[in-house]
């Protein structure tokens, strides 16, 4: 972890409110689970949004399970991502245009070799502008300058 998180593990245990039902919080588990699997395919299927589902699962995990919480906020991959998105730090710019560009690159070859139908296409290019639209109005993270 980097410096700035020294401690974060402390922190992000506090942040839970377990259920005190054991039934519920198995509940939340594995409706948690369910939510971080889509976020998960999400990172790889452009049309899937992959924060949403990552910030379900962290809340059914923060009532479920401390493990598991601590797990997914701490997770190299995309626990900074959750934790920026929940601290309102924005997205890092190199995040957005990864996000553009397999978005209309996806988008694009979808449209052209998939679809031959008009409306599909012009569906397919209003979804992908209002998405990049959305992705660029969400603030930017200024980037850690570490040497």
């Amino acid at each position: 972890m980097k410096d700035a998180n020294k401690g974060s593990v402390e922190t992000i245990s506090k942040e839970t409110n377990l259920s005190s039902n054991r039934f519920v919080r198995m509940l939340f588990i594995v409706t948690g689970s369910v939510f971080v699997g889509l976020g998960t395919l999400g990172v790889i299927l452009p049309l899937l949004p992959s924060t949403p589902f990552f910030l379900l699962g962290a809340g059914c995990y923060a009532r479920g399970s401390k493990r598991f919480y601590i797990w997914l906020l701490t997770n190299r991959y995309f626990g900074e991502y959750i934790r920026d998105w929940r601290e309102n730090n924005g997205i890092p710019f190199r995040s957005k245009l990864w996000v553009t560009f397999v978005l209309v690159t996806t988008l694009c070859v979808t449209a052209y070799l998939m679809s031959p139908v008009l409306y599909v296409q012009l569906l397919l290019v209003t979804v992908g502008i209002g998405v990049s639209w959305y992705v660029w109005r969400l603030p930017t993270k200024e980037e850690d300058r570490d040497g």
